[in-house]
């Protein structure tokens, strides 16, 4: 039995743009919820229809590219505020 092969996590696709989505919905939204005591895995399962290993794949992904999420979630806040959306 071959220990060392590395078993890929299909769950995180990139779209068209390059931006990473899990069920359509991207990383950078899901990863709002990775410390929020009001957002337990259950609930997002329920209210988005993902599974929970889609959620923490999600969120592992996250981890491997923060600063690209970072980044993406700065340049997204910066587009709106320029155009003039308000940002809640």
């Amino acid at each position: 039995m071959d220990m060392d092969k590395v078993l890929p996590i299909t769950h995180v696709r990139k779209s068209n743009f390059g931006t990473p989505k899990v069920g359509g919905i991207t990383v950078a939204f899901l990863s709002c919820f990775i410390d929020d005591p009001e957002w337990p895995v259950e609930r997002i399962t329920s209210e988005y229809r993902l599974t929970p290993a889609q959620i923490h794949a999600a969120w592992s992904y996250y981890y491997d590219h923060q600063d690209e999420i970072e980044d993406s979630i700065r340049a997204s806040t910066k587009l709106m505020e320029e155009i003039g959306t308000p940002i809640e």
